[in-house]
């Protein structure tokens, strides 16, 4: 009774800053079956929103679950079973979307980089491209090792999920009347493909000596309707009796998809053009929202400010930028040493070493942040002057490298030639010797031989 009383207070404090209630939960722990029952969740949409980037152009309006149910147990299969009843999703590009670009506007700090970025690539295009490069190599994350993998591919295998009664609307505001795009579904079951009869305990104990790097899903829905709604009218464009999906997995990653149709029937008259087009322009259309009096004064002020704040010429500052330039020369140049610039080869390798080695990431991402810090405090000329100078040092150092290479290849060969010489040198005084004793002993033999007869 403690534990489940602990546990219940400790999920919901992890569910509370998503929720606009207070969860209904119900909790039974039990050695072998455990299960989690919650009632009429409503999520705060607000916290929900902050989750789309700046790019997407519709947001939460309400999002609402009636039933939830989890299931666990580490004898039987499955060992995880999750079930969602009457899930109630509302999408809207209106007021939520505006609000959200209001509060996402470029700051300018971010105005400045983007300039900055401009600038030099018109300054110049290829270090421009290469910093590109560079920072998609950081983009790639380290992967994770072999065991979570295999860990997160078992508990998937022993997952299995149930959607009942799911309803989704996109609400698209035109004039004085509304446009609401319905989809419905009735049922939705998620299954591996192949079913693992033993239990989760077992799965972990063959993990251990068999990594378990694929696995496959097969999603079944049913009921799949489409629609829209204008006033009291509702119209059906698709219907779908049944919906079959294969996915794979490997390590984690979605490598095939396979949709399967029986039957599909879809209705188009050209009174739906008007929907579609609607529809269209409230999906695709930017906000363009009015500013407030405080916005339009920070817009305004930060305007004056870099008008009003030009250089100040003076020593210690020009030997400020001088120290900081020639910093972020050697740094840049490192970084280029670090990953194989001039070479494309190279280049891939870095690449496939940052996706594995997390201490070689680690310390190309520090390099980046030094070089990002002081790029801060630098103009852009002296940025592609620096750029220029560090290809041009990372790829002499790279041919210098290459040509040592060449030279201590060519010695290698000539003092190996060198020995091989000085052994057959050997070898021929040492047979010469052994000639030339063999040719005294038979001499000297010829002698005794002679001097026998003549005493006779």
């Amino acid at each position: 009774m403690f534990l489940n009383n602990v546990t219940r207070r400790k999920l919901a404090s992890l569910l509370r800053p998503w929720l606009r209630e207070e969860p209904d939960l119900e909790l039974k722990l039990g050695l072998i079956n455990s299960h989690a029952v919650a009632k009429n969740l409503r999520f705060d949409t607000a916290v929900l929103n902050q989750l789309f980037d700046e790019s997407s152009h519709i947001s939460f309006k309400e999002v609402t679950v009636e039933h939830l149910t989890v299931r666990f147990s580490n004898w039987f299969v499955p060992a995880f079973s999750i079930e969602f009843h009457g899930v109630t999703v509302t999408l809207s590009p209106g007021e939520l979307m505006e609000e959200r670009n209001l509060e996402r506007r470029p700051k300018p700090r971010d105005k400045f980089a983007e300039d900055m970025k401009k600038k030099l690539s018109e300054i110049d295009p290829e270090g421009s491209a290469l910093r590109g490069v560079l920072e998609k190599l950081l983009a790639t994350s380290p992967s994770t090792n072999n065991f979570r993998t295999t860990l997160f591919n078992l508990i998937l295998k022993h997952c299995q999920l149930r959607m009942h009664d799911i309803n989704v609307q996109v609400q698209v505001p035109i004039l004085n009347d509304s446009l609401v795009c319905l989809l419905d579904l009735k049922d939705i079951n998620a299954d591996p493909q192949y079913l693992d009869h033993g239990c989760l305990l077992w799965g972990l104990f063959g993990a251990l000596f068999l990594p378990l790097k694929e696995i496959s899903f097969t999603i079944v829905g049913s009921g799949f309707e489409v629609g829209f709604k204008r006033a009291d009218q509702l119209k059906h464009v698709l219907l779908l009796t049944d919906l079959c999906t294969c996915i794979k997995l490997n390590d984690l990653q979605l490598v095939d998809i396979n949709l399967g149709i029986p039957e599909l029937r879809f209705s188009f008259s050209p009174d739906d053009i008007f929907f579609y087009s609607a529809f269209g322009k409230a999906s695709s259309q930017e906000s363009h929202c009015s500013r407030n009096a405080v916005q339009l004064w920070k817009l305004a002020a930060s305007r004056i400010d870099n008008m009003t704040s030009g250089p100040r010429c003076s020593l210690q500052k020009l030997v400020v930028v001088v120290c900081l330039w020639l910093r972020y020369v050697n740094a840049y140049e490192h970084l280029l040493l670090l990953v194989g610039y001039s070479d494309v080869h190279s280049l891939k390798r870095s690449a496939t070493r940052i996706s594995q080695d997390k201490m070689f990431f680690s310390s190309v991402k520090n390099q980046m942040k030094v070089i990002s810090d002081i790029e801060k405090e630098l103009p852009a000329e002296a940025i592609a002057q620096a750029w220029r100078i560090a290809r041009h040092r990372a790829a002499s150092n790279v041919q210098c490298a290459k040509d040592g290479l060449r030279k201590s290849f060519v010695t290698i060969h000539f003092n190996f030639l060198l020995k091989i010489l000085f052994i057959l040198a050997c070898t021929w005084r040492v047979l010469c010797k052994i000639i030339h004793f063999i040719i005294r002993l038979l001499t000297f033999r010829k002698v005794l031989a002679k001097e026998p007869k003549k005493r006779t």
